[in-house]
């Protein structure tokens, strides 16, 4: 299904939305070369079991396939701040269930090689799926914690996944 395409502003404005937000012990470029690193999603994002870039590999327009358990999405980047800001929109999902779909991580530089990371999500479920999504919500609120928390899979960033301290 083709979703409706929305830049990464539209999350404020979303009807549901999902946000993480964690101090990390790592400096903004290696957060960076994580997030950027397509394929290393599944390694931090439990939820993520593969990620194939399909167009371009790095900046605005870049193309990906992610597949979740039971479902693909196919995404566009729609920004890329080397350092501060990667998101990404949602153009198509093998589901019907979302009219649109956007997210975005933001890089804060702390000095002294922390950061802060945040990664909001923006969705527009369709009619159908709206009760459905709200009650699994706070399951995908969950998994975005423990994504930067580190609680969820391990990967090559310090120490953990995006391992910190809340914020």
């Amino acid at each position: 299904m083709d979703l409706r395409k929305r830049d990464d502003s539209w999350i404020e404005d979303a009807p549901e939305k999902c946000s993480a937000t964690r101090m990390v012990a790592a400096s903004p470029d290696a957060i960076w070369a994580v997030v950027a690193d397509h394929e290393s999603w599944p390694e931090w994002f439990d939820a993520v079991q593969k990620v194939t870039v399909t167009d371009g590999a790095e900046g605005v327009g870049a193309e990906r396939i992610v597949r979740l358990p039971g479902l693909v999405i196919d995404e566009e980047i729609v920004a890329w701040d080397v350092g501060e800001r990667f998101a990404y929109r949602a153009t198509g999902f093998s589901r019907g269930a979302f009219e649109s779909l956007n997210g975005r991580v933001t890089i804060e530089d702390l000095g002294d090689g922390r950061s802060r990371v945040t990664y909001n999500q923006g969705f527009a479920p369709v009619w159908w799926f709206r009760l459905p999504f709200k009650l699994a919500r706070g399951k995908l609120e969950k998994n975005l914690r423990g994504t930067l928390d580190g609680s969820g899979r391990q990967s090559r960033v310090v120490p953990g996944p995006l391992a910190s301290t809340r914020a």
